[in-house]
């Protein structure tokens, strides 16, 4: 699998990349940061623990929250950007 990560911004508690990657499947148990995904291209079906899988497609988003127990899968060629937030701003 290829796979390609380049960091756009970085700043006080907060990153954004562009990630490109060839199909994959992960999972985590314990989602460290939260993060806003913008499909770029590709799909991706994300599947939060016991609850039905959710698929995302070019062009649009979602967000994964900290703690987030979930599956991730993408098909094809897949592009997005990716916002992260380190630190709670509260």
């Amino acid at each position: 699998m290829q796979f390609f990560k380049k960091r756009l911004f970085q700043g006080a508690g907060i990153r954004m990349y562009t990630v490109s990657s060839e199909s994959w499947k992960t999972s985590r148990s314990n989602f460290a940061f939260d993060e806003f995904v913008y499909m770029l291209n590709g799909l991706a079906n994300v599947q939060a623990e016991g609850e039905g899988a959710q698929i995302f497609n070019s062009y649009e988003f979602f967000t994964i929250p900290k703690g987030f127990r979930r599956a991730w899968d993408s098909n094809g060629h897949v592009l997005f950007k990716s916002i992260v937030e380190e630190k709670s701003f509260q």
